[in-house]
């Protein structure tokens, strides 16, 4: 245990060597991460879980556990990945030019908090100062529990049948409720204030299109990330989200599957379910992925830097939820630290993402 600690002590000397500025924070937040006996113990017993429960096909074909453990800790040190990192950036895959470029968790949460304002991003997190900032954009009903009446509750959704439920400050579709065919919004308040939890109601998106057909149960939609530099603001990633089989949501967490799409054309070029393989179609419908063309693919993009042009100011980094419903287009929520579904194919966007952190900081205005 000892010469492991010199050893990781070492490396991370000899890497703050030269180092200055975000360059040296970065360091040092790798050799706390690393050397944090809880987080080591943590992610070894998640990092076993998945390969032992749901990427045991891997075992059959290469590496023994304890290689793939090996190397997933020199993941872990270098560049920082999480468990879940390994295996959704495809990094057993790789060699370390690839793995080098790949927008690993801690990688973006160490750049997103410095490139991002804190406070304006807690204000992105909060999904109704977002709808009340961008309500162009956001274009459906909705109210905050318990800050809303109940008789304000029934007058803003009088004649809807269908509503999806919020939580406030949750991440990747934890806690969302849908609650269908009602009857009675005044009982459905009531339930709602019982619930003891700061919850966004809206109008329930009924979408349409293909892309409601690749999972009708979920709305399925384009995370779009931009970034805004001295150069502007332009789209650096795109991937289209699909829910799985009966799931409300549509993110990888619950079961879903990604597809990049490239910017140029609106193309879906790669698609991967949520153990991070390559799949052609759909494993919920079996409907073809791989050249799908995202409607209204100009729209979508232009949409997404217009609303990154209102951003209040201290946001450089965004990743948009776009909902394409036949004609209409509309933002279902922003995301200050999402992961670019294009790092799955070693697109180098950590490089991108410094480089915007170099010119914050050389205008002395780095979030910390």
């Amino acid at each position: 245990m000892k010469m492991r600690s010199r050893f990781i002590h070492l490396l991370f000397w000899f890497r703050s060597q030269c180092k200055s500025g975000w360059q040296l924070e970065y360091v040092k937040a790798l050799k706390w991460f690393a050397m944090s006996g809880h987080y080591e113990r943590k992610f070894r017993r998640e990092f076993r879980r998945i390969l032992t429960e749901e990427r045991s096909d891997l075992l059959k074909h290469t590496w023994s556990e304890q290689l793939y453990i090996w190397d997933y800790r020199l993941c872990n040190i270098l560049i920082g990945a999480e468990p879940e990192d390994y295996f959704d950036l495809l990094l057993y895959n790789h060699g370390w030019n690839y793995r080098r470029k790949v927008l690993a968790r801690t990688k973006l949460i160490f750049i997103i908090a410095r490139i991002n304002s804190q406070e304006q991003a807690d204000y992105l997190n909060d999904k109704s100062c977002f709808a009340r900032h961008w309500v162009e954009f956001f274009k459906r009903r909705w109210v905050r529990i318990p800050d809303c009446s109940e008789n304000q509750f029934v007058e803003t959704f009088c004649g809807v049948k269908d509503l999806i439920v919020k939580p406030i400050n949750r991440w990747c579709g934890e806690g969302i409720q849908s609650i269908d065919n009602i009857e009675d919004l005044h009982q459905v308040y009531l339930e709602l204030k019982k619930l003891g939890e700061t919850v966004m109601v809206e109008e329930k998106i009924k979408q349409r299109g293909i892309l409601h057909e690749l999972n009708p149960s979920s709305v399925n939609t384009i995370r779009v990330c931009t970034l805004k530099t001295e150069k502007g603001i332009q789209v650096i990633s795109a991937f289209l989200r699909i829910g799985a089989k009966d799931a409300i949501i549509d993110n990888i967490h619950g079961g879903g599957t990604e597809c990049d799409i490239e910017l140029s054309t609106g193309m879906i070029m790669k698609a991967y379910d949520h153990y991070g393989r390559r799949v052609d179609q759909n494993p919920s419908t079996g409907l073809q992925l791989i050249g799908l063309k995202i409607p209204h693919w100009d729209q979508v993009k232009e949409i997404c830097l217009d609303a990154h042009s209102i951003a209040p100011e201290g946001l450089h980094y965004i990743g948009w939820d776009v909902c394409v419903s036949g004609e209409e287009i509309l933002l279902i929520e922003g995301n200050r630290s999402a992961l670019t579904g294009a790092s799955l194919h070693g697109e180098n966007y950590w490089k991108m993402l410094t480089k915007c952190l170099d010119e914050i900081e050389s205008l002395g205005n780095a979030f910390h």
